[in-house]
């Protein structure tokens, strides 16, 4: 659609789009916070919890850039042992303004809410290395932004007014305004600042 004034131009350029997965996510994307001070949770560069999730060879580099943004008084950094679920949970994510993680995701068609952020083991349960999307939205959060440097992040199975349940949809129901997260399989490269 064209409009004549001040000039012609296409009507789009006077327009924001917004997309979200609901309206309820819409909205609170919406909402006006006081600013606060930038605070980074930074969970990732974890120690193979079996073959079937290898070391990613650049997390460290990669979690370097990303602490890089952050003076060391306003970041947390869970790596290696450290970077379990367990650890994730304990940290009291609500403080924090960003929230990163470099590891490697699940996604499950079936039941979503079992979509995984794998990180270190911890303890002798089996899946002990598991933060499972069904946990995250258990924590209230109040991030900014979530980055999610992981497969699937996004999750593979799309509901009517929910969108893709998975990883970033829990994030979002958990309290944070924005995701980043992958729709496909990435490569430890890929994910890279």
């Amino acid at each position: 659609m064209l409009v004549s004034e001040p000039k012609l131009h296409y009507w789009i350029e006077d327009a924001t789009v917004a997309s979200a997965s609901s309206l309820r996510v819409l909205a609170a994307s919406y909402a006006v916070e006081k600013k606060r001070a930038r605070r980074l949770l930074l969970v990732g560069n974890s120690i193979a919890p079996n073959d079937k999730y290898p070391e990613l060879l650049r997390a460290a580099a990669q979690m370097e850039g990303v602490a890089s943004h952050f003076p060391d008084h306003d970041r947390r950094v869970l790596s290696r042992e450290f970077a379990t679920p367990a650890a994730y949970l304990d940290s009291h994510p609500e403080q924090f303004t960003h929230l990163h993680f470099v590891a490697h995701g699940t996604a499950s068609r079936v039941s979503p809410l079992d979509s995984a952020i794998v990180l270190s083991r911890s303890g002798t349960d089996p899946d002990s290395f598991k933060l499972y999307a069904r946990d995250i939205i258990k924590h209230p959060l109040h991030a900014d932004l979530v980055a999610i440097s992981a497969c699937y992040g996004t999750g593979e199975r799309s509901y009517a007014g929910e969108g893709l349940v998975g990883l970033s949809w829990a994030f979002l129901r958990a309290g944070a305004h924005n995701v980043i997260a992958a729709l496909w399989e990435a490569s430890d490269i890929s994910t890279e600042n």
